[in-house]
């Protein structure tokens, strides 16, 4: 996927948009662009779509964002099949996915907002029609922020402390969980862990945790109930959106490598906290 703007400044800007401008509409041509996007970034386990809903009129006719989205007409549908992988599996590359759209949308000048349940399952089915084994798993409205943001989007912004996040001391260790990694002893890489320390998440609870050993990075999961509940898990979709951040931002600035799974720590468990792929430099 091609961006107009550097990694670093999408990822860095992108904010939830819960409040739009209704008076507003997206060009065509990026429409275009995001439905192409779409058709690009499906696999045979999971597809996209963009759902207008300009034509009703009605609250309750709309999607049923249940008073969370205002303003909003146009969605991103992300649809999981699930006769394709395991859960965890499944749900890590949805992350990395969807948060690469997410960002073009950023690229693009638009708003958007990661809802896993908030939205009307059965509204949204009699503009998408299922395949078998398939269910809705996520949708993000599509449109421009409105200027001033409703009583309601402060007070959701505050609740998460969506503008917050954790400190680097929180988030990244050397060797184990003891010892908290120092910037210094990062090199090249500090770049790309800031951008996953600004991942969205679930709540913004930052569920994921990075252990430096040797020249390699693991990415661990907390795991808990939340992240169980829906059609994706939570906590394995935030660890892909982390991942997605980290790799973005290698590629930009030169840094090869890829995720894998080093044998020795797969399917490691202690106490909540789940290892979940490592970065080995190429």
């Amino acid at each position: 996927m091609k961006f107009n703007q550097s990694i670093v400044e999408i990822i860095t800007k992108r904010r939830s948009v819960r409040t739009y401008d209704a008076t507003k509409n997206i060009e065509m041509n990026k429409v275009k662009v995001i439905k192409e996007t779409l058709i690009e970034e499906r696999t045979a386990g999971f597809r996209f779509d963009v759902v207008s809903f300009y034509e009703l009129k009605t609250r309750k006719e709309r999607l049923g964002t249940y008073g969370f989205i205002k303003g909003a007409e146009l969605f991103m549908v992300g649809i999981i099949n699930d006769d394709y992988g395991d859960r965890k599996n499944q749900s890590i590359d949805f992350g990395r996915t969807f948060e690469r759209i997410i960002l073009k949308a950023t690229d693009l000048g638009l708003g958007t907002c990661w809802m896993v349940s908030t939205f009307n399952r059965k509204q949204l089915g009699q503009k998408i029609i299922l395949r078998d084994h398939e269910h809705f798993a996520i949708v993000s409205p599509l449109g421009y922020s409105a200027l001033k943001k409703r009583p309601v989007e402060r007070i959701m912004r505050q609740l998460p402390k969506s503008d917050q996040r954790k400190h680097w001391e929180e988030l990244f260790f050397h060797n184990d969980f003891k010892t908290p990694l120092a910037r210094e002893d990062t090199g090249e890489y500090r770049i790309a862990l800031e951008m996953l320390r600004l991942s969205p998440s679930a709540a913004n609870t930052q569920p994921w945790r990075i252990i430096k050993q040797n020249d390699g990075y693991n990415l661990y999961v907390i795991k808990d109930n939340r992240g169980e509940r829906h059609v994706i898990d939570c906590n394995y979709n935030d660890a892909g959106i982390a991942m997605c951040h980290f790799e973005l931002t290698a590629e930009e600035i030169g840094l090869s490598g890829e995720w894998k799974l080093d044998p020795l720590k797969n399917n490691a468990r202690e106490n909540k906290i789940e290892y979940v792929s490592t970065w080995k430099s190429m």
